[in-house]
């Protein structure tokens, strides 16, 4: 069945028959990372039923994250999340007034990026939703998973 004990890193765990789904049907996902269940049945089955661990934080904090391990910056504050679950446990400072979550970099062992032009993303929801992704012209999907034996 391939590698098990999987921590992935990705907005959402897509589909329940393409992606990640198929390596959630396989259970050979250990760890999901992201900012919501979405429309993957298997994930949300999983999730719910504790078979799953899964960290769920706030979609620009995800991002960051992502683009703080590629530039090589360990950590950054971010006030999303500030007073809420997410923070919990987390070193917590004030900036100008403002309270502020640290966030660490993601680590990872592997990284896959798909590109997926704007051109194939039609609603306006859409545009929104997925807007903290878009860079150049480009919707990037990041999928970042750390392996252990």
């Amino acid at each position: 069945m391939g590698v098990k004990n999987l921590t992935c890193i990705s907005n959402n765990a897509g589909v329940d028959d393409f992606g990640l789904g198929l390596l959630l049907q396989n259970r050979q996902i250990k760890k999901m990372i992201s900012s919501y269940v979405g429309e993957n049945d298997e994930f949300e089955r999983q999730m719910l039923s504790g078979e799953l661990e899964v960290e769920l934080i706030p979609q620009g904090t995800l991002a960051e994250r992502c683009r703080a391990a590629q530039a090589g910056i360990p950590a950054f504050y971010t006030p999303a999340g500030y007073g809420t679950e997410v923070a919990a446990g987390k070193e917590v400072r004030e900036f100008n007034g403002k309270m502020y979550v640290m966030e660490k970099a993601f680590e990872a062992d592997f990284a896959s990026l798909v590109f997926i032009s704007l051109k194939h993303i039609t609603s306006t929801k859409s545009q929104t939703n997925k807007g903290r992704f878009i860079n150049c012209g480009f919707l990037i999907y990041c999928i970042l998973q750390r392996f252990e034996p």
